[in-house]
């Protein structure tokens, strides 16, 4: 009886970004929709020119996110007495991140006592000297400012951000917990011999070791240094294969480890679960630090893969404490490929990293662990501040 009383309370997710548009926010909203479906009556408010789905309540109403009335009017008109959940990444919102618009939104909202939640994958752009780039990050933290104050709960995507106090006041300093980034990968049951099938359906051999890189090879990701490990560690094993899954590098290898090189492409959600099933390392060197919300550590973690990555800024002390994985000093180039050449060399090792890593990722990273957090703030509402 309570499982179908809270079913019942309405629960809009408010996106500018939802399938088909590709992208973080996209997936993730889709995720969140459908992880909360069974716990509440979960609508989404998105962009014009977004699909309406079967499975969800999905409207594409909003034609410009810059109309504050607009918007408000939508909002009103589908969430009567339930929570709002905000995603809230800046840029995705307006130029430069700043678009007066959302904050006079979420003002109103307060005014009506409507109460609002939040996810926020980024908070606002760093610091800069460029006049410019100076102005969008002021702008971006009034924004923020404005909008934080009449949120109920924020859900922070990493926990470094909240331990560093980045966008916290005294006022809602209990507001703030981390709500980390799932996988939007659906993991695929695979058969025993699946990896030899893969690796041979891609042109490799069947005792070739693959050392894996995934996502979006753009700045932070530190590609070279996977590249580097790749080929280090050649001098001390027989064979073993870069393979790339997702947008194809700009890389050309060497013509002695081309054949050794399999650059994916774009894949179906599916066939990328595969593909990770085949990895026997997988190297994500973040420069600054892996987080809880990237999504091909924790996709990584979701397919029980040993991983090595590195620790930093943006690194959470429960994260640098965590056996379920490896990492080193962001800064060290040399140490990250030493580590990838030990997990290639070392199956004791790597093979006891798999069931940690898939422990954590249930415990701490699910759609399920995110969820239940949801309904528990729900379930447990904080004060907040309407006006």
């Amino acid at each position: 009886m309570e499982k179908l009383a809270q079913a019942e309370k309405p629960v809009l997710i408010v996106s500018p970004d939802f399938p088909p548009r590709k992208g973080g926010v996209a997936d993730h909203t889709y995720r969140l929709a459908l992880s909360l479906k069974d716990k509440f009556n979960v609508r989404v408010l998105t962009s014009k020119y977004c699909d309406e789905l079967d499975e969800l309540h999905v409207f594409p109403a909003v034609y410009d996110w810059h109309e504050a009335e607009e918007i408000y009017n939508q909002i009103i008109y589908l969430s009567k007495k339930c929570r709002v959940i905000w995603q809230y990444v800046p840029h995705m919102y307006g130029r430069g991140g700043v678009n007066s618009a959302i904050p006079e939104v979420v003002e109103m909202l307060a005014e009506t006592q409507t109460r609002q939640m939040m996810i926020a994958h980024e908070i606002f752009a760093p610091m800069s000297w460029l006049p410019h780039r100076a102005k969008y990050a002021l702008s971006q933290r009034s924004q923020w400012k404005k909008i934080s104050r009449h949120m109920e709960r924020i859900g922070i995507s990493a926990q470094a951000w909240i331990d560093r106090g980045w966008g916290v006041t005294p006022q809602n300093h209990d507001a703030y917990e981390l709500c980390p980034s799932p996988s939007g990968i659906p993991l695929q049951k695979i058969e025993k011999d699946h990896k030899v099938h893969w690796k041979m359906d891609h042109g490799l051999s069947a005792d070739t070791m693959i050392i894996g890189f995934f996502g979006m090879p753009g700045p932070g990701k530190q590609f070279d240094w996977v590249v580097d490990a790749w080929r280090d560690v050649q001098k001390s094993h027989k064979e073993v294969a870069l393979v790339c899954i997702g947008k194809e590098p700009d890389f050309e290898p060497d013509s002695s480890l081309k054949s050794l090189y399999v650059p994916t492409g774009y894949l179906e959600p599916e066939d990328v679960s595969k593909a990770l099933h085949a990895v026997d390392v997988m190297a994500l060197p973040y420069e600054l630090g892996v987080s809880e919300k990237r999504t091909s550590f924790t996709g990584s973690l979701q397919h029980g893969l040993p991983i090595v990555t590195t620790h930093g800024d943006e690194t959470s002390d429960q994260l640098r404490q965590c056996k379920a994985f490896v990492s080193c000093e962001a800064g060290d180039r040399g140490a990250f490929s030493n580590l990838v050449t030990h997990l290639i060399q070392e199956d004791t090792a790597r093979e006891a990293l798999r069931p940690l890593a898939s422990k954590y990722y249930s415990s701490n990273l699910s759609w399920e662990h995110v969820a239940g957090k949801i309904e528990d703030w729900i379930k447990h509402p904080r004060k907040v501040q309407f006006k």
